[in-house]
């Protein structure tokens, strides 16, 4: 499986697949001066269900992580949103 990996400032969206996958791991980092909000789910039509916290805040350079295993249903897509510059990182098996 791929990895779903990048740096925005708005919101990124990964492919959705047509087979269930798991999140092993992921990262969201804080590349900005300052304080932001992020929200971190999965999306299916138009729902949205979180996988953190609704809209959590990461002061300037730090990093949200997860390595628990997180079962990704078929048809659906991980979806981040954020209000500055992130890298983010999601290992997928």
């Amino acid at each position: 499986m791929p990895i779903f990996s990048g740096n925005t400032s708005t919101n990124a969206a990964s492919t959705a697949y047509d087979i269930p996958y798991k999140i092993k791991y992921f990262s969201v980092v804080n590349k900005s001066g300052v304080g932001i909000t992020v929200n971190v789910g999965v999306l299916y039509g138009s729902t949205l269900y979180y996988i953190t916290p609704y809209n959590m805040t990461l002061g300037a350079g730090e990093t949200l992580y997860a390595s628990e295993d997180i079962l990704v249903l078929a048809g659906r897509q991980i979806y981040l949103s954020v209000t500055d510059s992130v890298d983010y990182y999601f290992d997928l098996e």
